[in-house]
Protein backbone atom coordinates (compact mmCIF):
# COMPACT_ATOMS: atom_id res chain seq x y z
CA UNK A 1 0.00 0.00 0.00
CA UNK A 2 1.50 3.39 -0.98
CA UNK A 3 0.79 6.51 1.11
CA UNK A 4 1.27 9.96 -0.33
CA UNK A 5 -0.15 12.30 2.33
CA UNK A 6 -0.43 10.80 5.46
CA UNK A 7 -1.65 13.41 8.15
CA UNK A 8 0.40 12.97 11.59
CA UNK A 9 -1.43 10.22 13.65
CA UNK A 10 -0.45 8.04 16.45
CA UNK A 11 -0.19 4.32 16.89
CA UNK A 12 -3.37 2.68 18.29
CA UNK A 13 -2.06 -1.00 18.67
CA UNK A 14 0.09 -2.53 21.10
CA UNK A 15 2.20 -5.05 18.62
CA UNK A 16 4.36 -7.86 20.10
CA UNK A 17 7.84 -7.03 19.20
CA UNK A 18 6.71 -3.96 18.07
CA UNK A 19 9.43 -1.12 17.63
CA UNK A 20 7.60 0.96 19.56
CA UNK A 21 9.99 1.21 22.79
CA UNK A 22 13.03 1.86 20.13
CA UNK A 23 11.29 4.02 17.43
CA UNK A 24 13.44 6.58 18.42
CA UNK A 25 16.47 5.38 18.32
CA UNK A 26 15.87 3.71 15.10
CA UNK A 27 14.49 6.85 13.55
CA UNK A 28 17.97 8.25 14.28
CA UNK A 29 19.55 5.54 11.97
CA UNK A 30 17.38 6.16 8.73
CA UNK A 31 19.67 8.83 6.44
CA UNK A 32 18.68 12.42 5.60
CA UNK A 33 18.04 12.16 1.79
CA UNK A 34 15.74 9.99 1.03
CA UNK A 35 12.06 10.36 -0.31
CA UNK A 36 10.34 7.17 -0.39
CA UNK A 37 9.83 4.81 3.37
CA UNK A 38 9.49 1.29 2.90
CA UNK A 39 7.52 -0.45 5.89
CA UNK A 40 7.62 -4.15 5.07
CA UNK A 41 6.84 -5.36 8.76
CA UNK A 42 3.99 -2.60 9.39
CA UNK A 43 2.36 -4.10 12.91
CA UNK A 44 1.65 -1.11 15.09
CA UNK A 45 2.88 1.35 12.82
CA UNK A 46 5.38 2.23 16.02
CA UNK A 47 8.02 3.40 14.04
CA UNK A 48 6.10 5.25 10.69
CA UNK A 49 4.28 7.17 13.48
CA UNK A 50 7.36 8.32 15.19
CA UNK A 51 8.22 11.32 13.10
CA UNK A 52 9.14 9.15 10.25
CA UNK A 53 6.32 9.87 8.41
CA UNK A 54 7.27 13.63 8.33
CA UNK A 55 10.52 13.03 6.48
CA UNK A 56 9.29 11.11 3.67
CA UNK A 57 7.34 11.87 0.36
CA UNK A 58 5.88 8.52 -0.14
CA UNK A 59 5.38 5.53 2.54
CA UNK A 60 5.40 2.23 1.09
CA UNK A 61 3.35 0.03 3.87
CA UNK A 62 3.20 -3.78 3.99
CA UNK A 63 2.60 -6.72 6.72
CA UNK A 64 1.58 -10.46 6.25
CA UNK A 65 -1.60 -9.08 8.01
CA UNK A 66 -3.70 -7.43 5.56
CA UNK A 67 -6.46 -6.30 7.85
CA UNK A 68 -3.95 -3.72 9.65
CA UNK A 69 -3.19 -1.38 6.30
CA UNK A 70 -6.86 -0.02 6.20
CA UNK A 71 -6.93 0.02 10.00
CA UNK A 72 -4.43 2.53 9.58
CA UNK A 73 -4.97 3.81 6.65
CA UNK A 74 -8.98 4.02 5.99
Amino acid sequence: MSVNNLNKVQPFLQWVGGKRKIAEQLAKLIPSGLHNYYEPFLGGGALLFFQVQDKFKHCFLSDINLELLPAIMP
